[in-house]
């Protein structure tokens, strides 16, 4: 539990520094992105705990970032590589140690590759790029497989969300609706049953 608030800390504090950057740090804690957290930490602890299928350092690193990404996606509409880039380089350096650097890298292309195709084709309008790159992260931790589990589960939930949101007419076409929340509970999804590789 430790590792996961120490992992997640050092995530959120990047976070906060791109979002200085940007300035759009004003926006960044709002009370739907700090449940989000919450949330999150609690189904990480009681996944990593479980896990014995997959390098836990690995799974822990891409469930923290997928949890601040969420956060800061829901609260400003952003993923910031300065989560989703040190994760995916800290993922696959421990994959290389642990010896299962190739299974890591495929895992990455195969989830950043089809939200990248989707990205290409919609030309930026359907996702963002930050998407793209938090895929990779899950990708890294749950396995080619896997990740592409994860990445339906994700759909399906946003499109049920956008479908209700349009049918109670609190929402419209064309209404921006982030997507990173809904990757990192695919993520947690997939994770939490196990169906990692």
């Amino acid at each position: 539990m430790l590792l996961i608030a120490a992992c997640e800390a050092a995530f959120m504090l990047l976070a906060y520094r791109a979002a200085n950057g940007g300035g759009i740090a004003s926006e960044l804690p709002s009370w739907q992105s700090c449940a989000l957290l919450a949330v999150g930490t609690a189904l990480q602890a009681g996944i990593v705990c479980r896990s014995g299928s997959v390098d836990v350092a690995v799974l822990t690193v891409a469930l923290c970032a997928a949890n601040v990404c969420a956060a800061t996606d829901a609260a400003t509409g952003y993923i910031f590589d300065a989560v989703t880039l040190p994760a995916c380089a800290l993922s696959a350096l421990v994959a290389a140690l642990h010896g299962s650097l190739p299974a890591t890298l495929l895992g990455m292309a195969v989830a950043s590759g089809t939200l990248f195709a989707l990205y290409a084709v919609t030309r930026g309008r359907g996702l963002g790029f930050g998407d793209v790159k938090l895929a990779a992260c899950i990708g890294a931790a749950l396995g080619a497989g896997a990740a592409m589990t994860s990445l339906f589960v994700s759909f399906v939930a946003g499109g049920a969300h956008a479908a209700f949101l349009l049918a109670s007419g609190r929402g419209k076409r064309g209404d921006a609706l982030p997507f990173g929340p809904y990757l990192a509970a695919g993520a947690f999804l997939v994770a939490s049953l196990g169906r990692l590789g």
